[in-house]
């Protein structure tokens, strides 16, 4: 898929017929007051992600999603990335008709 480029094209992304808003409105960093850092691809420079600048410990280090686990080692805020992961596809594997 292509990433948007700014966090505008999440506020109004006009790729399809119908716009679709991905976010009501441009969060700010809940721990810092400030603005969340961007997660860039480093091919198309496409938002990948978001964190915080926030150099606090975190306290919870238990019980996270298995696509969070990486967390529980974080030794700052700072560290939990939450990024866009694109699904793997499987290729399809066709059984040959035998002869």
């Amino acid at each position: 898929p292509r990433l948007p480029q700014t966090i505008d094209d999440l506020l109004e992304d006009n790729r399809r017929p119908n716009i679709v808003r991905h976010l009501r409105r441009a969060y700010r960093d809940p721990l810092t007051g400030g603005e969340l850092e961007i997660i860039r691809a480093p091919d198309t420079q496409g938002i990948l992600g978001v964190y915080s600048q926030s150099t606090g410990k975190p306290f919870k280090k238990t019980g996270f999603l298995p696509e969070q686990a990486r967390f529980s080692n974080a030794d700052s805020y700072s560290e939990w990335r939450f990024e866009f992961a694109a699904p793997v596809v499987q290729p399809v594997q066709v059984k040959g008709s035998g002869g």
